[in-house]
């Protein structure tokens, strides 16, 4: 053997670096790309050529890390041949085989019969990791890997719950994505799917490919099998094609398209049954949104639903979101908005599909404008709309059967408003207003035109009162905020009026301070009221609130006219009355985790509750969610009650991976069950599965619809696209908000569970 100084100077680093391998303290951080350390129990080097390291070998240069039985590196081409237990490691990944040629500097090379792992030093969340073995693995470079007749699975190692298999499989690190071909996924030794080519990725990513398949059966479409497709389109669109089975109806083919742009975007929803077994006919759901801009100022948008039958909803879902929708809006809109003179101008055409035998009166056309101004202080709203009313051609008809009066109104409504005291602890902030309204109105056989003008004026005002207080040792502040509110209006006859789309809202502790209990245009409420109340907060020394309280009550000063419409007669307890309905409203943290809300209208007179609610939540992390809720309302002129129910709600981890969801809402006037879900999901890090069991009323049928539910997330695949899109993650927001499946949760959490 030939020595010269740069041999001496490796051989050198080789003692040395053998000798803190066998001490156990050997490590390299960041070696220099430019240097080699190499070590064995033999070394024979040819000058400027070879080296070659016999006996647990060891070379490490460029980020690779390679031990083997022997290790031939050659100077010139970079190149090195390892044979004997080949372990190759780079960064975070690990592969295995016995035999190894690789081009060290460009990670080029290929190992027959290897093993690897994306993860050795568990860095990565749970499901973020690949790891499998193949019959060849060849290296392109430091993130692309190409595998022959291979398996891989996200699995910890010892747990290969599920795997797949394919003849040639693509894996690339830095998108964290996976290309197989002729790609077979077995489970539990069960093959579940097969697809002659399928990619996805291994991260949060979005990534074509398939979603998590759902398994379930309803009571009116049977047994259900639904496994979506995701294409990620480009990063501004995305299409997912769904095809779902039903026992009961056939096949149906859901879509979805969503883009967005500089200008515009939009997305599109499309359901598509050929021939329903049931019924012999052709199905269908039509969803089409868009929003456009095009200037600064301008923009457009429209929206257009539309269902084959009106029993569509009730037949083929399950989401009481869809189930309870009765009406379905046509609409097409066009917006002008200068923010600099404070001008929003806007044309609305509206048309709506009826599912039940009402309809709304649809707008043809809407054309609106609203203009803010202030000078000298004072605060200017102005609103001008100008609407013309239809009936919807199938549903023109009042319960009398006579045409439902049509025609156009014309509002402006214009007010003036200015804080006049504004500081630290008290404002007064008058208010006057005008209001314009003219009809032209077709009835059976007649028409007529009405105009009225009618004033108001309010006042606003409140004070703020604070003090310190130790209470058991902690430090607290107290607020005490009285305010008052005037309102008066005179009463102008509108009997005559239609009444278009203006409704009564009941007095609750939102609208309590306001000028007038109507929402809409069509009717203005004669008022004389004075609304007094008054809020008490405990706050602690980091800001937070801990309790709060509040009362309120309005008295009337003057019979309410416009409110003794046959149509309102029975509307409001407090018609004949000389002030409204005492509401109480409170809220506390009683711990960290732990919280109370509850709010009561009682009526001195009756001596009775007119509505109660109260609740309890208790979420002290996630996974961890228990809610109890209890509503009870009577009718406003007796003591009968309209609604008593009560909701109980909640998700709970059970150890080993397992955790309980589940919901109760009971009508206690009728003891009948409105709405009730309970499920079980198991949580095994690379894998879960989630069988949901659904009760719903529905909204057009009386018998309710039983819904049972199965999906399995593999790890990985489950996080292929937009999630929360999904019909289980639905669900379980809807019946249980705060709660969510375990995949999404933190490690740390998911592990607590697995003990």
């Amino acid at each position: 053997m030939i020595f010269n100084k740069r041999t001496f100077f490796i051989l050198t680093k080789s003692v040395i670096l053998g000798y803190l391998v066998i001490s156990n303290c050997f490590a390299i951080d960041n070696p220099n790309d430019t240097d080699l350390f190499i070590e064995g129990e033999s070394l024979e080097n040819t000058i400027d050529k070879q080296i070659k390291a016999s006996g647990n070998a060891v070379l490490i240069k460029s980020g690779n890390r390679i031990e083997a039985d022997t290790i031939v590196y050659d100077q010139i081409s970079n190149q090195l041949k390892a044979k004997g237990n080949v372990n190759l490691e780079n960064r975070n990944s690990r592969i295995t085989g016995q035999e190894l040629i690789l081009n060290v500097d460009e990670s080029i090379g290929e190992i027959p019969n290897a093993t690897f792992d994306t993860d050795i030093k568990n860095e990565a969340s749970i499901n973020q990791s690949i790891r499998g073995n193949a019959s060849k693995l060849t290296l392109q470079g430091e993130n692309k890997t190409i595998l022959d007749n291979a398996k891989i699975t996200t699995c910890e190692v010892g747990k290969t719950d599920w795997f797949i298999k394919g003849s040639k499989i693509n894996i690339d690190n830095m998108t964290k994505s996976v290309d197989a071909t002729n790609a077979l996924m077995e489970f539990k030794g069960l093959p579940i799917m097969y697809s002659p080519m399928v990619n996805f990725s291994f991260n949060k990513e979005r990534k074509s490919g398939f979603l998590s398949p759902t398994w379930g059966t309803t009571t009116r479409s049977g047994f259900q099998a639904k496994t979506p497709y995701y294409f990620n389109i480009a990063p501004n669109q995305d299409a997912t094609v769904t095809p779902r089975y039903m026992g009961k109806r056939g096949l149906q083919i859901g879509g979805q398209y969503r883009y967005i742009t500089n200008e515009s975007e939009g997305e599109a929803n499309l359901e598509f049954l050929n021939n329903d077994y049931m019924t012999n006919e052709q199905r269908y759901l039509i969803n089409l949104k868009h929003k456009q801009r095009f200037t600064n100022n301008f923009s457009g948008f429209y929206s257009y639903q539309k269902v084959s039958d009106n029993d569509y909803f009730a037949d083929m879902s399950s989401l009481v979101s869809r189930t309870s929708r009765v009406i379905m809006p046509q609409e097409l809109g066009l917006d002008y908005i200068n923010k600099k003179d404070q001008w929003s101008v806007g044309l609305r055409v509206t048309k709506f599909q009826s599912l039940t035998t009402s309809s709304p009166y649809e707008k043809l056309p809407q054309i609106f404008a609203d203009r803010k101004d202030e000078f000298f202080g004072i605060e200017s709203l102005s609103r001008f709309d100008f609407t013309e009313f239809d009936a919807n051609n199938s549903h023109n008809k009042d319960v009398q059967n006579n045409l439902k009066p049509t025609g156009s109104r014309f509002i402006y409504n214009q007010s003036f408003s200015k804080a006049i005291i504004e500081n630290s602890y008290s404002f007064v902030k008058p208010k006057i207003s005008f209001n314009y309204r003219n009809y032209d109105t077709n009835h059976s056989l007649s028409t007529s035109s009405e105009s009225f003008f009618i004033p108001r004026v309010s006042v606003d005002s409140g004070l703020y009162f604070d003090r310190s207080l130790d209470f058991f040792g902690n430090s607290l502040t107290q607020t005490l905020e009285p305010r008052a509110f005037y309102s008066y209006t005179p009463f102008h006859d509108q009997s005559m009026l239609p009444i278009y789309d203006t409704r009564l809202t009941d007095i609750n502790l939102y609208n309590i301070f306001s000028e007038t209990q109507f929402i809409g245009y069509d009717r203005i409420e004669d008022t004389n009221h004075l609304t007094a109340g008054f809020t008490s907060r405990f706050v602690d020394a980091t800001g937070a609130e801990r309790v709060a309280l509040t009362f309120a009550q309005k008295f009337y000063l003057s019979d309410r006219n416009v409110l003794n419409d046959p149509v309102y007669s029975t509307a409001d307890s407090s018609l004949e009355r000389s002030s409204s309905d005492f509401l109480f409203g409170g809220n506390a943290r009683i711990t960290k985790h732990l919280t109370f809300r509850s709010m009561t209208q009682y009526n001195p007179e009756q001596n009775s509750s007119k509505r109660v609610a109260y609740g309890f939540k208790y979420n002290p992390q996630d996974g961890k969610l228990l809610k109890f809720d209890y509503r009870f309302i009577e009718f406003p002129s007796s003591n009968e009650t309209r609604l008593k129910q009560f909701n109980i709600s909640g998700q709970w981890p059970l150890g080993q991976g397992y955790y309980a969801v589940g919901r109760y809402n009971f009508n206690l006037d009728n003891s009948k069950v409105i709405e009730s879900l309970g499920g079980i999901e198991y949580d095994a890090g690379c894998w879960s599965s989630k069988l949901v069991l659904h009760r719903l009323s529905l909204a057009t049928e009386e018998e309710p619809n039983y819904s049972l539910w199965f999906q399995l997330e593999l790890g990985g695949l489950g996080s292929i696209g937009t999630g929360k899109a999904r019909k289980l993650n639905r669900v379980l927001m809807r019946n249980v908000p705060g709660a969510s499946w375990a995949s999404t949760y933190d490690d740390d959490i998911r592990k607590q569970n697995y003990e």
